[in-house]
């Protein structure tokens, strides 16, 4: 709940001057904040209607049976996870909880790990420092999640992943990720 009226205490606009360079990533923000602001008092209920997290949670941004990232072995990062980390709970969100659900899971995330893709779009509601580790790719055309996380006040790192033999990058068939790195970088944040 204080997550909650943080948000609504502080503009997105005033969390970091480097937005005043980036124009079209502060309008995006602008009309991200006046689109979430009616969902507080929604998201606060949900947030009271959930049983509390008896433990620290790390929110897996998961991109489900998506063919789109063949290789990425989504059950072996799950248990290096909880591994690395044994006084976090793991937490798959995978796109089929309802959309308020599914906010107030990020809002109250102790961390976030995911693969590039929209499911880390819902960083947007968590706490500012909460940490991010984001398995991406080296393109420019994929730093948009790291612009946010740095707006939004969150510790992000970036654990490169490692295309298919044509180099794609974003839109590769096939990727592989040194998992035991994603751990580590979390374990750093």
């Amino acid at each position: 709940l204080i997550l909650l009226q943080q948000l609504q205490m502080r503009p997105l606009l005033q969390l970091q001057p480097l937005l005043q360079f980036q124009p079209l990533l502060q309008l995006i923000l602008l009309q991200l904040q006046q689109l979430l602001q009616p969902l507080l008092p929604l998201l606060q209920l949900i947030l009271l209607q959930l049983q509390p997290l008896q433990r620290p949670c790390i929110v897996l941004a998961s991109r489900g049976g998506d063919v789109g990232m063949r290789n990425f072995d989504e059950p072996a990062l799950i248990t290096a996870l909880s591994s690395a980390l044994p006084d976090y709970d793991v937490i798959v969100a995978n796109g089929s909880q309802p959309l308020l659900q599914n906010l107030a899971l990020f809002a109250a995330a102790s961390a976030v790990v995911g693969a590039h893709g929209g499911a880390l779009a819902n960083i947007v509601v968590c706490a500012a420092e909460t940490p991010v580790v984001e398995i991406g790719f080296a393109s420019e055309a994929s730093w948009h999640y790291e612009h946010v996380a740095n707006a939004l006040q969150l510790r992000y790192a970036h654990v490169l992943a490692h295309a298919d033999p044509l180099l794609r990058s974003v839109g590769a068939a096939r990727i592989t990720v040194d998992i035991a790195a994603v751990a580590t970088r979390l374990q750093q944040l």
